[in-house]
């Protein structure tokens, strides 16, 4: 037996959309991954952290990162500081909520920002914003939880309020660098 390897394969569904088989074999004593399991496992881990194209429910519209941004006002990496229902917004089929994000980075529509806001451009880093629509199923992963930390796209209406403008963003690494290069 000393040398011997068991394969098991497994089917895996992804977004539960379509199905994927992995084989891992092993030998005896030591687990072993083969290349092609590897590669799955890391191209699982890519498009869980910056596919756009799968929505949460059939509803919403996906765009790509790239027309996100062009589309958006402002491109801001910030920090959910508190997440509140948005009376004014949600129907009895729909829960809006509007949330306070603390900016991190500005990547587009700094001037923007500052027109909205008293404080100098160098004061406008931590500063607290209200955004609307988050919880919208018309915009894909549009759901956030206090302290959260992610990439928003907005929009600014006629109201002078910002509005979620498409899919919220993981903070990442590859995310912050595909970001900046799109939007400069």
């Amino acid at each position: 037996m000393v040398g011997a390897k068991f394969v098991d394969c497994g089917a895996f569904n992804i977004n539960g959309r379509q199905r994927v088989s992995a084989c891992f074999s092993r030998g005896i004593g030591r687990p072993f991954v083969t290349s092609m399991a590897y590669a799955f496992i890391v191209v699982c881990v890519f498009l869980a952290n910056v596919e756009l194209s799968v929505c949460n429910n059939q509803e919403c519209v996906s765009l790509s990162p790239e027309q996100a941004a062009r589309l958006a006002d402002i491109v801001v990496s910030g920090t959910v500081r508190k997440v509140m229902l948005d009376r004014d917004s949600s129907t009895s089929a729909n829960r809006l909520f509007k949330g306070q994000i603390e900016i991190k980075r500005v990547f587009k529509g700094e001037k923007l920002l500052d027109s909205l806001s008293t404080k100098t451009p160098s004061q406008l880093w931590h500063k607290l914003v209200l955004v609307k629509g988050f919880g919208d199923p018309s915009v894909c992963r549009s759901s956030v939880q206090e302290k959260d930390t992610k990439i928003f796209m907005l929009q600014l209406n006629s109201r002078r309020e910002l509005k979620l403008n498409s899919s919220i963003l993981p903070l990442i690494l590859l995310n912050l660098d595909y970001v900046d290069a799109i939007v400069h």
